[in-house]
């Protein structure tokens, strides 16, 4: 009967959430989201780190000294990349969105992005026009308590990507010497952090270094439960999956792991252990299932930067045609042959071959696989499959797009996984030892690969983030008192983050009063950033400013061959 009892109140509970997810009007729900998703994503991470604190923290040290190897060479290597690639924003769109997020859920605990904003004498007198995002949450949220641990920093997203790199070489260290060997995990990390598009991304202040993290999480909690079957272990991991499904949109197809834990968790016994967290996951769910609402489009009216004053509309966001288009040239990209697209020729060979390998193995001898090892490969296969299926199906899933390139990171574990079974049954198979030659040739296989990752020529091709940096340090230099200053620009958003008073240049042209009440009484500068056609030196049409504003030049920044950006003051 107590078996009954908590099943029904599982489903009760597990019918709400989704009422409440998929119900909900639209407008309230995106107050909802707005207001609430914080408190939610807050409850799941407290949940997650106070289950991993009693499962692990008693057998810390233990831990620590089995893995210091490991522990040791991820923070010298991802100390290595920060300083040999300095950090910086990439895909301004996504960054400059999710550190708004996090500065609005450090200041306000509140889920939306602000789009602009000014002051009126002081931070206590704060305007800001604010937009729930389609943007995941984890990372911003992750952002958020680095700003209340150090005050707020729009640059902190690098640091969060930092200790996660960290924490991605060491759980990598840490899977792969419970499938192999310690020799074999510190390979993985040469092999994984020598990979260009690690170099490239864990540099960044976007979301996929956080994603990456917790599929490597999944991957060793899944493992964690099939060698010890208890409910802490099933716990964890679907607490990790509820969090992954916050990194990035696709992520959320990793639930199929719980697929895989149904005919155990369905077991009356196990069903009568679990703990109150269980009865939390359905309600933690909501604020995933509003998102996906709020941005549910299949054919779509987006309109997608590619360069200077180009734009592409596509016509549906996931088809067929999509991933015939879009597979071999993501297929291309994980040959290495482009290294400047993040992956080396040396990965993809022993990654292939390490998949004919494992198949050849599955089918001739499978009684020496096993039964764990045949569970974390089914659900390695049916993740990959489903994750290639999915972003190739996306109109803009080609991985050789600088905008779309940091979505292959995602399958880097992968291919290290399989590189790593490939050495070791060639080892195996030969019965020379190895491991020594090994190390020292994926150290010169890192230090032959970085500059690719350091170089990043396929991001040169975006004019946005070079106009950014170069702004960015002329404003840092010229204006430091942010709170004095306002800028008028094409991309308010990208200022706020930074704490300057920031408007777009259709609100300055409508509110033109109030822009120069705002000016004689809380303002020492307003600053103008116009993009002009180089050729003919005419002003945007998104640049332009109303006649009744009169500006003096200061500076002009050289953008692309097409474009620059003329830095003006308003005058008084």
């Amino acid at each position: 009967m107590k078996v009954s009892w908590k099943i029904i109140l599982f489903m009760v509970i597990a019918a709400v959430s989704l009422s409440a997810g998929f119900f909900l009007p639209i407008n309230t729900l995106k107050v909802a989201y707005s207001s609430y998703a914080y408190y939610f994503l807050l409850l799941a991470f407290l949940l997650w780190a106070a289950l991993i604190a009693r499962i692990y923290i008693k057998n810390i040290r233990i831990i620590a000294g089995r893995h210091y190897v490991g522990i040791i060479m991820s923070i010298v290597i991802v100390t290595a990349i920060f300083l040999m690639s300095p950090p910086r924003f990439k895909i301004l769109n996504d960054e400059g969105t999710l550190v708004g997020i996090s500065m609005m859920m450090h200041e306000n605990k509140i889920s939306s992005a602000p789009v602009q904003g000014y002051y009126y004498g002081d931070s206590a007198n704060l305007r800001r026009e604010l937009s729930v995002n389609k943007r995941p949450l984890l990372f911003p949220f992750l952002t958020s308590f680095v700003h209340s641990a150090f005050g707020y920093s729009a640059y902190h997203g690098f640091v969060v990507n930092y200790l996660c790199g960290i924490l991605i070489l060491i759980l990598s260290y840490v899977f792969i010497s419970k499938t192999f060997s310690r020799s074999y995990a510190a390979i993985a990390v040469l092999i994984f952090s020598g990979c260009p598009i690690f170099v490239l991304w864990i540099t960044s202040s976007g979301f996929e270094t956080v994603n990456l993290l917790f599929i490597i999480f999944t991957f060793l909690f899944f493992h964690k439960f099939l060698q010890d079957k208890n409910i802490d272990n099933a716990e964890l991991l679907i607490l990790t999956l509820i969090l992954l499904a916050q990194c990035r949109y696709e992520s959320l197809l990793f639930m199929v792991a719980i697929l895989f834990l149904l005919p155990w968790l369905a077991g009356r016994k196990h069903a009568f252990q679990f703990s109150c967290a269980m009865y939390v996951v359905p309600v933690l769910l909501i604020p995933t299932l509003w998102q996906r609402r709020l941005y549910n489009k299949s054919v779509v009216d987006l309109i997608v930067e590619i360069g200077p004053n180009q734009f592409e509309i596509p016509q549906q966001l996931f088809s067929a045609g999509n991933f015939l288009a879009n597979i071999p040239k993501n297929i291309f990209v994980f040959t290495g042959l482009n290294p400047d697209l993040g992956f080396t020729p040396v990965l993809f060979i022993l990654s292939f071959a390490g998949v004919y390998m494992l198949a050849r193995k599955k089918l001739t001898s499978p009684t020496e696989i096993s039964s764990k090892f045949n569970y974390i490969l089914l659900f390695g296969v049916t993740t990959f499959i489903l994750m290639i299926g999915i972003i190739s199906s996306y109109y803009w899933g080609d991985f050789q797009l600088p905008l779309s390139n940091r979505f292959a990171i995602a399958f880097l574990p992968y291919m290290v996984f399989s590189a790593i079974f490939c050495l070791d049954s060639i080892e195996r198979k030969t019965k020379k030892p190895l491991k020594i030659f090994l190390i020292t040739f994926f150290i010169f296989h890192l230090l032959f690969y970085w500059p690719y990752g350091a170089h990043q020529k396929n991001l040169k091709s975006l004019p946005l983030p070079k106009e950014y940096q170069k702004v960015l340090s002329y404003l840092e230099t010229e204006y430091k008192n942010t709170q004095s200053t306002l800028i008028i620009c094409e991309r308010p958003n990208l200022y706020v983050i930074h704490q300057y008073g920031a408007v777009s240049f259709a609100y300055a042209n409508s509110h033109i009063n109030e822009i120069m009440i705002a000016m004689s009484r809380y303002y020492d500068h307003i600053v103008v950033l116009q993009s002009y056609n180089q050729k003919d030196r005419t002003v945007m049409d998104d640049s332009r400013l109303h006649g009744s504003y009169r500006i003096q030049e200061k500076q002009k920044i050289n953008v692309s061959m097409s474009s620059f950006l003329r830095v003006s003051e308003v005058v008084k």
